[in-house]
């Protein structure tokens, strides 16, 4: 069930109002007027924060800083169902709590919540970008050595013939 225009926040209890993300097509949310809240499916989460990623991405660091942002605590209920939301970290981290619905397949996000969320995905982004540029590097340098090993081992088997044929015959050996 769709939450109507007005549907109460769930941090506050200020209606909520329709809002579409510029840069997204397709994606609609409702944000909170009083707390700055978003009410935002999960299945529009993923083309947001790729779009947020695309602009900060080449600002950010792999080892760039993220704050946490100040958790504003569980026990909102979903204002589509009325359930309780689930409350736990994004990313598995405690830098961003959110909350979500799963039945309703929604999210609550605090104040802060998805800029935070953007600069987090970001950021794995830029380091799963260094790893890949880190292992293609040691690839290289692997293909290098072989390479160099396996001219080493030519280069050993032809001196060892060398050796033996100007090496004199000595029985027993």
């Amino acid at each position: 069930m769709e939450p109507g225009p007005g549907a109460p926040c769930p941090r506050c209890a200020t209606p909520l109002e329709v809002a579409a993300c510029a840069d997204v097509a397709d994606v609609a949310f409702q944000q909170c007027p009083g707390c700055a809240g978003h009410l935002l499916r999960q299945a529009d989460l993923l083309r947001v924060l790729e779009r947020l990623a695309k602009d900060l991405a080449a600002t950010l660091g792999p080892d760039t800083v993220v704050e946490r942002v100040p958790d504003k605590g569980g026990g909102v209920s979903c204002p589509r169902c009325g359930r309780p939301m689930e409350h736990y970290g994004y990313m598995g981290t405690n830098l961003v709590m959110i909350d979500a619905c799963a039945p309703c397949g929604v999210l609550w996000l605090d104040t802060d919540a998805l800029g935070a969320m953007g600069l987090l995905y970001a950021r794995t982004q830029r380091r799963e970008a260094a790893r890949e540029e880190a292992l293609r590097q040691w690839s290289e340098k692997l293909d290098e050595r072989a390479a160099a090993l396996g001219q080493a081992r030519e280069v050993e088997r032809v001196m060892g013939k060398l050796i033996l044929k100007r090496l004199p015959f000595i029985p027993g050996l």
